[in-house]
């Protein structure tokens, strides 16, 4: 109703005035919040799109008697376990809007990134079940972060700022490519099969990518 947005607007009035006390102007807080906005989306990509570039071959060394990575009992697939991921997101996006209404956008993006390391981290025990489970949890968490980003963005720019904006955080996103695909490319240097210790290795790597893209959603402000 009207008397909580205008308290709402007088917090956000009150917030400003802290931070213009401190040296920092709504439009420099706003453009903090964009170069986060591209940090969380830098980390948290370095591992999820190198993981979608690798997870086919990493799966089917883990159902492969003869490579190193074997694992007894596992049958998952990994273009199975990236169809439920996309499918999944593309009903997420759907809901997305009213879940950030009803619970706040930083909320949900710090629960999203979360559903894209527990994704990363049943990699490290590979169990049917738990892969299918997990693609189901990313997809959702996939469609929500997407749409909160939009949010995000959107808030934190205007007419003037939106196009520098977007540049700014879609070029940190295409940065996740080459931290994630560079070190990937020396750990399996030509690999045709992944054994368990370059599997558990890789990984953890990418998984403490996704945990401090995580952690780094918390460093967004209010605006």
């Amino acid at each position: 109703n009207s008397h909580d947005q205008s308290i709402t607007k007088r917090i956000q009035i009150n917030y400003y005035a802290v931070l213009s006390d401190c040296g920092m102007s709504e439009a420099r807080v706003k453009r903090f919040n964009v170069v986060c906005l591209g940090l969380v989306f830098l980390l948290v990509f370095s591992g999820f799109n190198t993981l979608v570039g690798i997870q086919h071959l990493i799966l089917n060394s883990a159902k492969d008697p003869a490579s190193g990575g074997y694992v007894d009992g596992f049958y998952g697939d990994g273009f199975w376990s990236l169809a439920t991921v996309f499918m999944v997101q593309t009903a997420a996006n759907w809901i997305a809007p009213s879940v950030i209404a009803l619970v706040g956008p930083r909320l949900v993006m710090f629960l999203s990134a979360i559903t894209y390391v527990l994704f990363k981290a049943q990699l490290l025990v590979l169990n049917t079940e738990l892969l299918y489970a997990s693609s189901v949890l990313v997809g959702l968490g996939a469609g929500l972060m997407w749409t909160t980003q939009g949010h995000f963005l959107a808030i934190n720019s205007d007419d003037n700022t939106i196009t520098q904006n977007s540049g700014i955080l879609w070029a940190m996103l295409m940065g996740s490519g080459l931290t994630g695909h560079a070190f990937v490319y020396f750990q399996f240097k030509g690999s045709e099969d992944i054994d368990s210790e370059t599997r558990t290795v890789v990984v953890t790597a990418l998984l403490g990518m996704t945990i401090a893209g995580t952690f780094a959603v918390e460093l967004l402000r209010p605006t």
